[in-house]
């Protein structure tokens, strides 16, 4: 590749999309040395200001006509003149679109969900917020920092932090909504980028450096980001070798963030104004107390007035005097405590289940529900032996800046899986197995005249492992067809199992609980006339192959380790002409030496190419690298 051809596929701008169940908001970074800005992380912060807000922050409020076009969005759409277009139109106001791309059907919170208009899915709401953002950010950018970012095509990479439970079902919605937003080429376009928000607020300090990890790799730091759907917890501590950092628990995400406060809150309100005339007025209470009382109650003794009616309307049995309704202190803390008790079990969840020898004694907090007084006093007192860091600013904009810093510094080497992966496959039948002995009517004889049990779970990777970016993890399968044109293709679906059994063993129990990953489709034409021949039983041939199902969980290039990725391989020993060779991309293999005269015999792991190379004006020479997870030298190999 020339260097006039790489500079113009090197990226020139990292823009990070923070989408927050209430707020939304944007970091970037200009990765050009040329210019002044080079590699520095900055902000939006020229949104239409709210009350009680910032201006890096952008309303997730939007509103969308009958027929499912879409009428305004953000700051506009929480204008007095907004809503009572709507009011007056019939618009279907969307908001909390974060708790929707939750998509969880069993989540007892889905009745505080918004539905959506008709005709009109998630994922197109979500491209017309992605849409809306990218535009700002590129008007905005482009405005201050005199940059033509229509010209920066193939050069702009965007990075979307997640909440940490989040997995291949969620991003690929985000992945579908960012290329109808016209922001990707395609779905599959590395250009996009995920990562958790407990990664985004961990490089957050480290990357900012006003926190200092500590040195020593058994003691190690809790980091909470909670907003105002989502809270998520993540424990993070300096690798052995004191280079890196690694992941020391699996990380967790609970709904149940501070906008849940504010419902609690108007549930009450409109429960005690039943049947009353002021039974109309919860929602503008509500809204009150969101802005004002639950960003500064710290007191379960004192009481707070909220205004709300006109001076002379007063109702002693109501407890509005003045126009004003009396909250004790008492029940304002009773509307916070379901969602604090939660948090605080999760952390002690967290800190009971670190492995032997290490210890957690700070606790660092960010996010809007983060600032709330009263959930930080309850934090300190629940956990008085470790030390909470809060930052005096930046609480809103940790996770959109910390994904700027993942982008350019990558500090996590290894991380714990949530979950068990695995393929659904068959399993030998064995008498002596009750199991077995209970589906027995259910085996099948195989073309070798062995019996095997299907619905058999084969696990690739157990939940709570603890992984390193570059590792690999393998299982080995058999194919087996009566002719070698039925091995030609091999697809493989990926399940990830999120239930509580250690080592599930089958998918027909709990089968709500296996979800599909990704499914691994191999064309292996190539490779199928070097099937094994064999025969089975009254002399019946077949032909046999062997593959692996591989799995790496590391950040590789341009890919965040957040996306699981998958592949098909096999390793056989064949004996092969260079003339071959054309025919093949390598993709992992110890070599010592070639010598392409010759006939010779490797052990390789083969991958089949999408393509035949025939365009004799492309190079010659076929650099593979050399991979940790394989033992020895590792070599480069040119084929003339």
């Amino acid at each position: 590749m020339s260097l006039k051809r790489s500079e113009q596929t090197l990226p020139k701008l990292v823009l990070a999309f923070d989408i927050g169940t209430a707020y939304s908001g944007i970091s970037y970074s200009i990765l050009d040395p040329r210019s002044p800005e080079y590699g520095k992380v900055r902000r939006v912060d020229s949104f239409d200001a709210q009350e009680d807000s910032s201006n890096t922050r952008s309303p997730n409020v939007l509103y969308y006509n009958s027929e499912g076009a879409l009428r305004s969005i953000g700051a506009a759409a929480l204008r007095n003149r907004t809503e009572f277009q709507a009011e007056e139109r019939g618009w279907t106001k969307v908001d909390r679109l974060k708790l929707l791309l939750n998509n969880n059907p069993s989540d007892p919170n889905n009745d505080r969900l918004s539905e959506l208009p008709p005709d009109v899915s998630v994922e197109e709401v979500l491209a017309d917020l992605l849409r809306y953002l990218d535009d700002y950010a590129r008007r905005y950018i482009g405005e201050k920092h005199q940059i033509d970012l229509d010209g920066l095509k193939g050069q702009i990479r965007y990075i979307v932090p997640h909440p940490n439970d989040w997995d291949q079902g969620q991003q690929q919605l985000v992945r579908k909504a960012a290329f109808l937003a016209g922001i990707l080429a395609n779905e599959g376009s590395s250009d996009l980028i995920f990562v958790s928000d407990g990664e985004a607020v961990f490089h957050y300090f480290t990357g900012k450096g006003d926190f200092q990890m500590p040195v020593d790799p058994d003691q190690g730091v809790l980091m909470i980001s909670a907003g105002a759907g989502f809270v998520n917890f993540s424990g993070f501590a300096r690798s052995p070798d004191n280079r890196r950092y690694e992941e020391i628990i699996a990380a967790q995400s609970i709904v149940g963030g501070s906008s849940f406060v504010t419902d609690e809150a108007r549930a009450f309100v409109r429960y005690w104004f039943r049947d009353c005339r002021f039974s109309g007025d919860a929602d503008f209470i509500a809204e009150r107390f969101d802005k004002t009382v639950k960003l500064d109650f710290d007191d379960d003794h004192a009481a707070h007035y909220i205004q709300f009616a006109s001076s002379r309307d007063n109702d002693p049995e109501l407890d509005v005097q003045s126009g004003r309704l009396r909250l004790g202190g008492g029940q304002i803390a009773h509307f916070f405590d379901p969602f604090v008790d939660k948090i605080i079990s999760v952390i002690d969840g967290m800190l009971d289940s670190i492995g032997e020898g290490r210890v957690i004694k700070d606790i660092a907090l960010v996010g809007g529900f983060s600032a709330s007084p009263w959930l930080f006093q309850c934090l300190r007192s629940a956990f008085d032996d470790c030390n909470l860091i809060r930052p005096e600013d930046d609480i809103l904009n940790a996770v959109a800046d910390g994904a700027i810093y993942f982008y350019k510094h990558r500090y996590i080497a290894s991380r714990i899986t949530r979950y068990t992966y695995g393929v659904k496959s068959s399993i030998k039948f064995d008498k002596s197995n009750t199991e077995h002995r209970i589906r027995e009517a259910s085996k099948q004889e195989q073309h070798d005249g062995t019996f095997v049990l299907p619905n058999a779970f084969d696990i690739i990777l157990p939940k709570e492992t603890q992984v390193r970016e570059t590792k690999e993890y393998r299982r080995r399968y058999h194919i087996k067809s009566l002719s070698r044109g039925g091995l030609r293709r091999r697809e493989v679906q990926l399940l990830c199992y999120k239930g509580d059994l250690p080592t599930p063993k089958w998918t027909d129990v709990e089968p709500e609980l296996f979800e599909p990953v990704n499914v691994i489709d191999a064309d292996m034409s190539n490779l199928a006339r070097l099937a094994v021949k064999k025969i089975g039983p009254g002399g019946k041939t077949y032909y046999d192959l062997k593959h692996d199902v591989i799995l790496t969980f590391g950040a590789s290039g341009v890919r965040a380790w957040t996306e699981v990725r998958a592949q098909i391989g096999w390793t056989m020993s064949v004996s092969i002409l260079h003339s071959h060779l054309k025919h093949c991309e390598f993709t992992r293999f110890q070599l010592n030496a070639v010598d392409a005269l010759q006939v010779f015999t490797y052990n390789l792991i083969l991958k089949p190419v999408d393509r035949l190379i025939r365009d004799r004006s492309q190079p010659k020479s076929l650099d593979v690298p050399y991979r940790e997870s394989f033992d020895g030298p590792g070599q480069t190999v040119r084929f003339a």
